[in-house]
């Protein structure tokens, strides 16, 4: 309880502690329950898309809806497992990301390229700095983890831009980070 708060060495009084104690459980309570509602609704989410892109595919947009469905896989395969837990609130987000992909792919398909093209690239990038990547983030550099959520961000700004990101990304700027990453 006390390692969510930063308080140092310092010394409680009782009540100073059972003060900290009611605001740290009202604290989780909110984020447990924040979480589970987003879950719920990436999971329903999850079950529309994986029925949206089990029909018939246009040619020209075969690549595209194969990168999609890697993707969700990739995001939603055991979440709570291969989800860091500050990270699991964003998961609905990321589905509608995915969605409003989809209802723009057909106006959109060569831009859509572009950002698939970019994305791949940053992902290789990744990959070569941790190559069981998106697997054992526990036992990865946090900076590694950061970046690979920071790039699924990235998708939201290319796909989805009225989503709003959590951090401010740009190809550019995961490029130098993974760039310099991989000289330190």
């Amino acid at each position: 309880m006390l390692s969510c708060l930063e308080l140092g060495d310092e010394i409680l009084s009782e009540t100073q502690f059972v003060a900290i104690k009611k605001y740290v459980r009202e604290r989780v309570i909110d984020q447990a329950i924040r979480v589970s509602v987003s879950l719920e609704s990436a999971m329903a989410r999850l079950r529309s898309l994986r029925q949206r892109l089990g029909g018939k595919v246009p040619v020209p947009w075969l690549s595209t809806i194969s990168a999609i469905k890697s993707h969700i896989q990739a995001l939603c395969d055991a979440p709570l497992y291969s989800t860091p837990p500050d990270r699991l609130i964003d998961l609905d987000r990321y589905l509608q990301a995915v969605e409003q992909r989809l209802e723009k792919l057909q106006y959109r398909l060569l831009l859509d390229a572009q950002w698939q093209k970019e994305i791949e690239d940053l992902e290789s990038s990744l990959k070569r700095l941790w190559p069981t990547y998106p697997n054992d983030w526990r036992y990865q550099d946090h900076q590694l983890v950061d970046l690979r959520w920071q790039i699924e961000e990235f998708r939201v700004l290319c796909f989805a831009q009225a989503l709003k990101t959590r951090d401010k990304v740009s190809y550019k700027r995961l490029s130098t980070a993974l760039r310099e990453y991989r000289k330190s």
